[in-house]
């Protein structure tokens, strides 16, 4: 008596953790770590640890080990249900994102651009395209004549590499998202905007060049 057994689907692609780790993601209530992400045909499937924001001491963390799926499709960002939580999947930066709106009341880092207690970033479509490339502001989102960013997951890096001045007050902040500092925004954009990187081409010869070319952008512009 012959037994046919199924043969197990084997993925496209697989990016282990070394790949995808570093694209760790901050919300509210938690971080969402991928650990691997494997392309199949008509499917995305994610393996996700989730840490929960406490005050316990690192020994007493608790760590979720998730699995999710999607559909598999040829749109840019792929939206993913994790745990009640709305992850979008960057297929050509591989790195989650999201879309979330201004709530809140903020903080003027000058009249056009205004920072919210909720990490979103918004800036006057007027002002942003003065001197900020179509490419760079791909990574927001346009609505009532404002773009809009959710900068924990690197979306803005490109806008803060293209116009680095007017975020320089951050460069002092230790590791944060909004920093232009040459290396942190080498590193954010090496992890979260690398087709950005390859789009452009920035390379080691050219790096320091275009960014201090860049820190000419808005010298004027910043009090107005």
């Amino acid at each position: 008596m012959f037994r046919f057994f199924k043969k197990k689907e084997k993925p496209v692609h697989v990016y282990n953790i070394f790949e995808v780790g570093p694209k760790a993601i901050y919300c509210k209530d938690f971080t969402f770590v991928p650990t691997e992400v494997a392309y199949y045909k008509d499917r995305i499937d994610f393996c996700i640890n989730r840490f929960p924001h406490t005050d316990e001491e690192d020994d007493d963390i608790q760590m979720d080990q998730l699995k999710v799926s999607t559909t598999r499709t040829d749109d840019r960002l792929i939206p993913l249900d994790v745990e009640g939580v709305t992850l979008h999947w960057d297929t050509e930066d591989l790195t989650f994102r999201r879309k979330v709106m201004p709530e809140g009341e903020p903080t003027p880092l000058i009249p056009q651009v205004l920072i919210y207690p909720n990490e979103v970033l918004t800036m006057e479509k007027e002002f942003a395209e003065k001197d900020v490339s179509p490419l760079a502001l791909s990574y927001a989102t346009l609505k009532d004549d404002v773009y809009i960013w959710y900068y924990p997951d690197g979306s803005i890096t490109p806008t803060i590499f293209e116009i680095p001045r007017l975020f320089s007050i951050f460069n002092y902040c230790g590791r944060h998202h909004l920093s232009a500092h040459f290396i942190e925004i080498l590193n954010h954009l090496s992890v979260y905007a690398p087709s950005y990187i390859e789009k452009i081409g920035l390379n080691s010869s050219n790096a320091i060049v275009i960014y201090k070319e860049n820190l000419k952008h808005g010298a004027s512009k910043e009090k107005e």
